[in-house]
């Protein structure tokens, strides 16, 4: 089966950002719903670390069940039940493992895509289900937060499909929505009362704004819209020398920071004598030949006035924090046994 994927590199800028299936929405907001979320989460974790490419899976224990439960405010057995309810719909596969004595000791939790086939990691590149031809949703590491602090189902299932609306329109706010098609959405059925209550906590937190049929998703934490500018916003210049939180990015060898990041642009670049990249298309201005870098020096540079290092440009392009990145840039270093699960 072949999907059309909505493309979602200009939906939450500078946000910490992961994909979680577009079936989410089916289970109302339910516990089911929850552990998806942060099932995804994890794995989009898992999937740029990984040193190769392998079936998506993690183990679960049973002391990790309950920091989970206690975690989104749930019980354990909930939990329990969400994952055979997962089990039973083919999102996941679960083995189960116990102790000499017979006891529940940990469980390998395999995603899969709609055929059952296990989804496979995809090292150094963004996007588990983009990568594995599966529909999905934008979701950011904010809008989880506020999920974890949700009681209500209602108010969930509300709030993942506004988070699905936002990324069929490709933007967070300002986007025409019937209330019908919303409430469709959400797997709420024909209970009004439900969305309504849903719908009303996720406006008193100020998660949304909807009025006249205009929606908006804000920050979660600040309770505005999304800053969306056209133009990025300048980038710090750091210059040779500058020592990061995780190390001195000068002591990385050119040849790893450009395999690194034509690994993570999924791009290829030509060096000229003088170091420098020959001009190319920008990623932001999206001109063609006016974009340089210099990975011996971990500088980029555009006629159109942006510059700042290659950790800075990959956190723009990707969506995800400058530490994130520095990670990925030291695994990518280690020699391939020494790369971990």
């Amino acid at each position: 089966m072949h999907y059309e994927h909505h493309s979602a590199s200009d939906l939450w800028i500078d946000f910490s950002r992961f994909e979680v299936p577009e079936g989410v929405t089916q289970y109302a907001g339910k516990v089911a719903a929850h552990v998806l979320l942060l099932l995804y989460q994890r794995a989009s974790g898992k999937s740029i670390y990984s040193g190769s490419q392998r079936d998506l899976s993690f183990k679960v224990s049973e002391e990790s069940e309950h920091r989970l439960a206690k975690k989104i405010g749930l019980t354990t057995r909930s939990i329990q039940l969400a994952f055979t309810q997962l089990e039973f719909d083919g999102r996941i596969r679960r083995l189960r493992k116990t102790r000499p004595d017979g006891t529940f000791d940990t469980s390998v939790l395999t995603l899969l895509d709609s055929s059952g086939e296990p989804l496979q990691t995809s090292p150094y590149k963004y996007g588990v289900c983009r990568q594995n031809n599966v529909p999905f949703i934008t979701f950011t590491k904010r809008s989880l937060d506020a999920i974890n602090k949700m009681k209500l189902p209602s108010a969930k299932a509300v709030y993942i499909a506004a988070l699905a609306l936002v990324h069929r329109n490709k933007t967070e706010g300002g986007i025409s929505v019937d209330r019908k098609e919303w409430q469709s959405l959400s797997g709420l059925g024909e209970s009004k009362y439900a969305f309504s209550s849903g719908l009303a906590y996720l406006k008193a937190e100020k998660l949304v704004t909807y009025r006249k049929q205009m929606l908006t998703v804000n920050d979660p934490r600040t309770g505005e819209p999304a800053d969306r500018s056209d133009n990025p916003k300048p980038w710090i210049d750091h210059g040779p020398g500058t020592n990061w939180k995780d190390g001195d990015l000068d002591d990385v060898p050119a040849e790893d920071f450009q395999r690194f990041v034509e690994a993570m642009l999924g791009r290829k670049f030509e060096v000229g004598e003088d170091g420098w990249t020959l001009r190319s298309e920008c990623p932001f201005c999206h001109y063609k030949r006016r974009f340089r870098m210099n990975f011996a020096w971990s500088q980029c540079i555009c006629d159109c006035g942006k510059r700042g290092r290659l950790v800075k440009l990959v956190s723009e392009v990707k969506g995800i924090p400058g530490s994130e990145v520095i990670a990925l840039l030291k695994q990518s270093m280690k020699p391939p046994e020494a790369i971990s699960v």
